[in-house]
């Protein structure tokens, strides 16, 4: 019986290992000699914002899955391949993306990387984007609720626009 509580616990973990060599006749390393070998990465921190972190993961989700890729997307977004794996999480203390990456081999494991970076790459800029539009949306809908008398009787200038309500009578 494997008396398993329900929970992780690193000691008891390590006790019931120590238990379990002490019946087996091979050593631990003999027992794992056909575990294939990984290589994985250390866990990575990409600087983000509260607000951003959340919708930043939520964005990567939907550009990989976009891109066809098998996603699980429980506590953040991690991507599977035959080979290995990549993880996009925010981090639930601090302003951070927490990434991760694991593969057969140390190129695969380059690999998965340069998808992940950029596809967080592309989210924060699309995030980014996206915060601007509403901010920006929020502000021509001031100008139209003050009504055209509020606007400025100043000519933005060549390659600049004017708010909604605010332009000349004349026209352009």
């Amino acid at each position: 019986k494997h008396r398993y509580f329900g929970f992780d616990d690193a000691v008891y973990a390590s006790a019931r290992l120590l238990e379990i060599l002490t019946h087996e006749k091979q050593s631990m390393s003999q027992l794992l000699s056909d575990v294939p070998k990984t290589f994985a990465s250390p866990e990575l921190r990409f600087d983000t914002t509260e607000e951003k972190k959340f919708a930043m993961v939520k964005r990567a989700t939907e550009i990989l899955r976009d891109a066809g890729h098998k996603v699980v997307d429980v506590d953040g977004v991690r991507v599977t391949f035959e080979d290995g794996w990549g993880l996009i999480r925010a981090s639930n203390t601090q302003p951070i993306l927490v990434l991760r990456y694991e593969a057969s081999t140390e190129a695969r494991v380059k690999e998965i990387q340069a998808l992940i970076e950029k596809t967080v790459a592309q989210a924060q800029k699309e995030v980014t984007h996206n915060e601007a539009l509403v901010l920006i949306d929020a502000l021509v809908q001031l100008a139209v609720e003050a009504g055209p008398q509020s606007a400025p009787p100043v000519d933005p200038g060549e390659g600049q626009c004017w708010l909604v309500g605010s332009a000349p009578t004349g026209g352009w």
